[in-house]
């Protein structure tokens, strides 16, 4: 999983428990990301105007489940948070979403090194149009290189 449908998960995971705090009582509708590409995406999606191609991009599925799962939430506010501030600061001068995006980058970091085996299969989001699916595995990004690959396999061809 690269880096950017990473930080998609974690948005969506953030933005389905908003869903969750909602249902019983108000709760804040802010939600930030350390992620700018992210934000930028969104933001178009969610535009009057979306360019021809832009739903072909990588990773589209995730940005179509979030404009659907963004519709349930009143007014949300989308928040960038510069990442890696441990880098630059101390730990005491953190504001509090500089002190959260920290936080979940290290249990981010500490899960992917305690993962071991594959990764699970990718599962199709509700909202995505359309998916594209290699010897019944479903590619969420890269398409054009897993196609290269399998087309260009000599066994592809007998």
């Amino acid at each position: 999983m690269d880096s950017f449908r990473a930080e998609a998960y974690g948005f969506l995971a953030g933005i389905c428990l908003l869903q969750l705090l909602t249902k019983s009582h108000p709760a804040p509708n802010s939600i930030h990301t350390d992620s700018a590409s992210l934000l930028a995406r969104l933001t178009r999606a969610t535009s009057d105007y979306v360019p021809t191609g832009f739903w072909t991009k990588p990773s589209s599925d995730i940005i179509m489940q979030l404009v659907e799962e963004i519709k349930t939430i009143h007014e949300l506010q989308r928040h960038y948070v510069k990442g890696h501030q441990d880098r630059k600061k101390k730990k005491e001068d953190f504001t509090l979403p500089e002190l959260y995006n920290v936080e979940a980058d290290a249990e981010a970091t500490t899960m992917r090194h305690q993962m071991t085996g594959p990764a699970s299969h990718v599962i199709p989001f509700p909202a995505s149009i359309a998916n594209v699916y290699i010897q019944k595995q479903l590619i969420s990004s890269s398409l054009d290189s897993y196609l290269h690959a399998e087309l260009t396999n000599a066994d592809y061809w007998q």
